[in-house]
């Protein structure tokens, strides 16, 4: 029951307009919604919590040139397609992750098989830079077209219909790769 629930998110993900390079073995899965939307005239694909990569899977494409990729080494990288350059890098190589996770709280985690976490964003609620509940805010992972990666703090009524999100949203940044190319 579980690996049809998994299947059909993933299912679901590819048919929204997944942002995953996926396959039936699951190396990138997604249990969360996803959507494509524009922030500040970007386009981006928004990623809603639990969405997770292993290490070695193909990643995520990501706008015109880019992708998230978890490498089998454990070390995150936003990487330039156009010529497998390193625009990003996490420096976790080595050090046993296993998995990337944007969990429920907002933190983007990486972990290792025994479940410690040696690097995250800090974005959880109740961190500094966390999105803040008494506010109504809720994280969101982006893609973004500009080959940005980026942690948002989301507010507003949104509604998600076919196609795309409508609704008076706004998006603050807690984190950022700062990687545009």
């Amino acid at each position: 029951m579980i690996a049809r629930r998994k299947l059909a998110a993933v299912c679901a993900a590819a048919v929204i307009g997944g942002i995953a390079t996926l396959g039936l073995a699951g190396p990138a899965a997604a249990a969360g919604r996803s959507y494509r939307t524009t922030i500040q005239n970007v386009g981006v694909h928004i990623s809603e919590p639990e969405q997770w990569l292993n290490a070695g899977s193909a990643g995520w494409n990501y706008g015109p040139r880019a992708r998230l990729r978890l490498e089998s080494n454990g070390n995150l990288r936003v990487i330039d397609t156009r010529n497998n350059a390193t625009k990003w890098e996490s420096r976790t190589g080595g050090m046993g992750i296993t998995q990337m996770k944007f969990q429920h709280d907002g933190n983007l985690v990486l972990y290792r098989a025994n479940g410690s976490a040696p690097w995250a964003t800090g974005t959880a609620f109740g961190q500094a830079r966390g999105c803040d509940r008494a506010w109504g805010e809720q994280p969101v992972l982006a893609l973004q077209d500009d080959s940005n990666v980026v942690v948002y703090c989301r507010y507003g009524e949104i509604i998600i219909g076919p196609g795309t999100p409508t609704g008076d949203v706004n998006y603050r940044a807690a984190w950022a790769t700062n990687t545009r190319f």
